[in-house]
């Protein structure tokens, strides 16, 4: 029996913004904003409008600790990314923080879809709440809910005129490949019903040249992310079709469009936790959180009990967004040093603890025999003039992680606190959702796994990244 999620307000596509540029339909691409945290503006002063419902949550895993350091944060942050005049300047040869860039890509994508949050009324104030449930539900796939700035979401423009069980996609007319739709500029004076269906009609006074049309504009722009979108297009309409001819009715699209919809939604979710998980923390974190039973994330969710759990602070405003300023080619080479500053100013006004004191939060509640970072080794690297003394000792969070990555994860993976934040949320996340994968018995016994839904075109499961990308292309 196919399941679908309630979906109360349809009020919230859900994700912090990690690429930290303005988002497509920014109407003003020149504002300068927060790299990765909580920047959705829609009222006063960023704040919800009147009368705006909030679905989702924020809270902190360390919610009795003191918030960490301000003071100098933003200058070692540009140290440490080698942008400041004070410490050493990061060469072509440092190690850096350098994660898997499609693993990376992968968590920026869920990260849209888990939360697109509101800026406090007050600077200084923790963010106002979450525009998205804060489940990984696929929101900012298919449109469901509001963008960063509280409008309304076109879901139907992104679903196929022709059939309605598909989505939208551009191209696949003979040779040509299917590709992203693209939203067309003004100027162009063809009616929408007599074009193509992967274009649409810009606005009106829209003078801003074609670009793709997304659900969340934070996934445009990258040529990564976009290529994970489309992929994910592609996977819903081969699973739309396999459906038609497992003999759900034409006539009632609504019905194929939801079974595809949770097809993909039940691979995501369990690639989540299986492909990039590993490949971001390390081949245990997930058996660690699982065989814990993710106690950090079950505190945090039993403390701010009510509906869907909170999202950890501690993670959309430093751990997701470091990651995603660290991916690609240019990882080696460090965080643009403005960027990671930013990040660090994000966390103070965030009000997250430092770097050591999470630590002793996480080692005391997970029981993990993990050495937190010693000040040696928080300032033997760039910006070490910067990051000596009081900050060596009482670091900002995000340059904690940082730090932790390039000395205990090597710059490939998390370091051992890093990556017990990722894996407590998406475990406790996923485990508690009652109509994810975890909770979906399989077709032969156990829990659901890829073999259950949606297969590559030679018949075999979609188990990693590479398979996803590979699956839309088959």
């Amino acid at each position: 029996m196919t399941h679908t999620r309630p979906n109360p307000a349809q009020a919230g596509p859900s994700a912090y913004p990690p690429s930290g540029e303005t988002g497509a339909d920014d109407p003003d691409p020149d504002r300068a904003r927060a790299p990765d945290g909580p920047d959705g503006r829609s009222g006063p002063r960023g704040g919800p409008r009147a009368g705006e419902r909030i679905e989702g949550r924020f809270g902190l895993f360390s919610a009795t600790a003191r918030p960490g350091p301000t003071e100098g944060a933003e200058a070692a942050a540009r140290a440490a990314a080698g942008g400041g005049a004070a410490g050493n300047a990061r060469d072509a040869g440092a190690a850096g923080f350098r994660p898997d860039p499609l693993a990376a890509a992968f968590l920026q994508l869920i990260a849209h879809d888990m939360c697109l949050a509101l800026s406090p009324e007050t600077p200084g104030a923790a963010p106002a709440g979450n525009r998205r449930r804060g489940w990984i539900d696929l929101d900012s796939i298919y449109g469901d809910g509001r963008d960063s700035r509280g409008r309304p979401v076109g879901a139907a423009a992104l679903r196929d005129p022709h059939s309605p069980r598909m989505m939208r996609l551009a191209g696949g007319r003979g040779d040509a490949p299917e590709g992203l739709p693209w939203i067309n500029g003004p100027e162009d004076p063809c009616p929408l019903a007599a074009r193509p269906c992967g274009f649409a009609l810009a606005p009106a006074g829209d003078m801003r040249p074609p670009r793709p049309l997304l659900a969340d504009p934070r996934n445009g722009g990258d040529p990564l992310l976009e290529k994970l979108v489309l992929a994910a297009l592609r996977l819903h309409n081969r699973a739309a079709l396999a459906l038609a001819d497992e003999g759900v009715p034409e006539s009632d699209p609504t019905i194929g469009f939801l079974r595809a919809r949770e097809e993909l939604r039940l691979l995501v979710q369990w690639l989540a936790l299986n492909a990039a998980l590993p490949a971001l923390a390390g081949d245990d974190a997930l058996e660690d959180a699982t065989d814990a039973g993710a106690p950090l994330f079950s505190r945090l969710a039993e403390r701010e009990a009510g509906g869907i759990p909170p999202l950890p602070l501690e993670l959309v405003a430093a751990l997701l967004p470091l990651v995603a300023l660290h991916r690609g080619p240019d990882g080696a080479a460090g965080a643009d040093p403005d960027r990671l500053a930013a990040l660090v100013a994000l966390g103070g006004r965030a009000g997250l603890p430092s770097g050591q004191c999470v630590h002793r939060m996480a080692a005391s509640a997970l029981k993990l025999r993990m050495a937190p970072m010693t000040a040696t080794e928080i300032a033997d690297g760039p910006g070490a003039a910067a990051l000596s003394g009081p900050l060596s000792e009482d670091t900002p969070l995000a340059l904690y992680l940082l730090r932790e990555a390039e000395e205990r994860g090597d710059g490939e993976t998390l370091g051992p606190l890093g990556a017990a934040l990722l894996a407590e949320t998406l475990v406790g996340l996923v485990s508690r959702d009652p109509m994810s994968y975890w909770r979906r018995p399989g077709d032969t016994g156990g829990r659901w796994r890829p073999e259950d839904g949606v297969l590559r075109r030679n018949g075999r499961p979609i188990v990693t990244l590479e398979d996803f990308i590979a699956a839309a292309e088959d």
